[in-house]
């Protein structure tokens, strides 16, 4: 049993173990607990019946108004004895109601027959068991010990009682329960809560980081159109020399094809090749670039939402991992004019592209026209 007095003048104190090694209220596996010692359940039909918070064993033997009863208090829950004495002999039920020592939402009730002897002021009952309880008769009820799988005794002061003390003190057990019930709800929601400002935490962390990953590659890519642009440059500085050649030497040059160097080979790898590096190679990255940042941009700020959220409803917890508020919008801020001065440089080399191939086209042009073509 689990069951202990729970005052000085109870005789200690003592806790109801669990029923599922001993008898509940009446019987003990453990040291410090009320009960039987190391007694095991007699056969007793019950019933469980559970409820949300709580599993009830309903008492096989409900308690009897018309007898006398004593009732005694433990730390997780009461105990109550009633008997019918013939002569020095009694016959009688122990019921009780408990909370399971590991689980305090967990409340059980149960009660078991026992037969008793009389002498003088001590008193011995006999559980279905085959478990003693011995004791003495007072003039406030009876106080009864039982011996702990250890050896020690255990003892309870039981009480002049009546069924609705009894009752009293069973709904009082029943609210303790559901109280440890409530408790332990409002832990578990606690850790989910937890559980879900510490994800929102990581993912936070995780965009930030992707941020600064694209703003990289954002910057990576915006270096190489330099480059493009220097060698659309200097193929277009040869064709220009092409075509000086050409105007030095014209007869010649007319006869020997330097006219279509300049106007097709010249001009195609300008307006074509390099054209096509810029304004296709270099764009594609470019773009998936700023589309990257974008979608970066709106998964930070869709996080930092949630997270205020759930920051709402839990607000004395901070998850270790989370940046600042201050962190995230410097992240942010620097993200989204990054994006925009390199949208802003792109379109200026887009517009030198441009006039890169014109010149181009004017030099093939004057080819033509010197060759009279």
């Amino acid at each position: 049993m689990s069951l202990a007095p729970s005052s000085p003048r109870q005789g200690g104190t003592h806790v109801l173990p669990r029923a599922a090694t001993v008898l509940p209220i009446a019987a003990v596996a453990a040291a410090a607990a009320v009960g039987c010692g190391t007694v095991k359940h007699a056969s007793v039909s019950t019933t469980v019946a559970q409820t949300t918070t709580s599993t009830t064993t309903a008492l096989s033997t409900p308690p009897s108004s018309a007898n006398p009863g004593f009732l005694a208090h433990a730390s997780n829950g009461v105990l109550f004895i009633q008997w019918t004495r013939t002569g020095n002999s009694v016959t009688g039920t122990l019921s009780e109601s408990y909370t399971d020592q590991a689980n305090a939402a967990q409340v059980t009730n149960a009660s078991h027959s026992f037969t008793g002897v009389i002498s003088g002021s001590s008193i011995t009952l006999t559980l279905d068991s085959g478990d003693n309880w011995n004791g003495t008769l007072t003039n406030s009820g009876v106080s009864l010990s039982y011996a702990g799988s250890d050896g020690t005794l255990h003892t309870f002061a039981f009480n002049n009682a009546t069924v609705d003390d009894y009752n009293t003190a069973v709904a009082g057990t029943a609210t303790k329960s559901r109280s440890a019930a409530h408790a332990q709800a409002q832990q578990h929601a606690t850790q989910q809560a937890q559980q879900t400002l510490n994800g929102e935490a990581t993912a936070i962390v995780s965009d930030i980081s992707s941020l600064r990953t694209d703003l990289s590659q954002l910057n990576t890519d915006l270096s190489q159109v330099p480059t493009d642009l220097a060698q659309m440059r200097s193929d277009l500085t040869t064709q220009k020399s092409d075509l000086n050649k050409l105007l030095v030497a014209r007869a010649s040059g007319c006869q020997n094809g330097a006219d279509y160097q300049v106007s097709s080979t010249d001009n195609y790898q300008v307006t074509s090749t390099d054209d096509y590096q810029i304004t296709s190679t270099d764009a594609y990255s470019l773009d998936n670039d700023q589309q990257a940042i974008s979608d970066a941009v709106l998964a930070l700020l869709s996080d930092k939402q949630k997270e205020i959220r759930g920051q709402s409803a839990l607000p004395t917890y901070t998850p270790a991992a989370l940046p600042s508020t201050g962190e995230i919008q410097k992240t942010t801020n620097t993200a989204i004019a990054t994006a925009k001065a390199a949208k802003m440089k792109w379109n200026l080399d887009l517009a030198l592209v441009k006039q890169l191939d014109a010149a181009s086209n004017d030099y093939a042009a004057e080819a033509n026209r010197a060759c009279g073509n």
